[in-house]
């Protein structure tokens, strides 16, 4: 299961927390939506901490086919405290997703980048310049801050997460073939499966859900469901020991 969102007015919110913040270092926020198509002309946003364009803020959303700026494109728009307002977007392939798709934004501070990936590869990268993000407000997941009918999240979301840490090439890999996120060597500053509630599993973050969204019968992870779930973090080491 995972939770399923209407676009209209469900999303889920939780209160400011020192677990939140992006500080002037590596980082990296990921997770997995469902979709069949990309038509529409909504701006569904997946992550979004401050107001959109404001310093400090983050947003995470992929335009549209219709939508009236970027469509096809999975986008990203950031200002730090007190500097940095990298903006990366990826090509119009993304838009041919479909399917539950893995979404990834990395703060690589050594190397003064922000990059965004897509199913575990990178599709786009900029300059960061970046300052720590830090915004004394609410986070939303599957809707934008403000909550403009045209960016709620018409699809189901699951195993979203941010790290303390720039995720590597295998890290990044694990979690796009549907590695649970506790189970790539790498512990998470929060993670929130979504898969059957709105439990955070790391700081007891509480994210209330608005509207009663729904939950759906898509295994959020296409080559097991709750296998996935419920076993394989406890085979994995097993294996990897091998």
């Amino acid at each position: 299961m995972a939770i399923d969102l209407n676009g209209s007015d469900q999303y889920l919110w939780t209160p400011d927390n020192a677990a939140l913040t992006l500080a002037d270092a590596d980082w990296s926020i990921a997770g997995w939506f469902y979709r069949t198509s990309n038509a529409g002309s909504n701006s569904p946003f997946f992550v979004s901490w401050g107001t959109f364009s404001g310093a400090p803020s983050i947003g995470i959303w992929a335009p549209q086919a219709s939508a009236g700026f970027d469509p096809n494109k999975l986008r990203s728009y950031i200002l730090g405290n007190s500097g940095g307002t990298p903006n990366p977007s990826s090509g119009t392939g993304f838009g041919s997703l479909t399917g539950w798709i893995h979404v990834m934004e990395i703060h690589d501070n050594t190397g003064d980048t922000i990059k965004l990936y897509a199913n575990g590869a990178e599709v786009a990268s900029v300059a960061a310049g970046l300052s720590q993000i830090d915004v004394a407000g609410v986070l939303y997941l599957g809707a934008a801050d403000g909550l403009r009918a045209d960016r709620f999240c018409p699809y189901p979301m699951a195993e979203w997460a941010k790290w303390n840490s720039a995720l590597d090439a295998t890290a990044r890999t694990k979690l796009a073939a549907f590695y649970y996120p506790t189970a790539i060597g790498v512990e998470p500053a929060w993670y929130l499966p979504l898969l059957d509630n709105s439990d955070e599993e790391i700081e007891g973050l509480t994210f209330t859900e608005e509207g009663s969204p729904g939950w759906t019968t898509h295994p959020p992870m296409t080559t097991g469901g709750e296998y996935d779930r419920l076993i394989r973090p406890l085979v994995q080491p097993l294996v990897q020991a091998l």
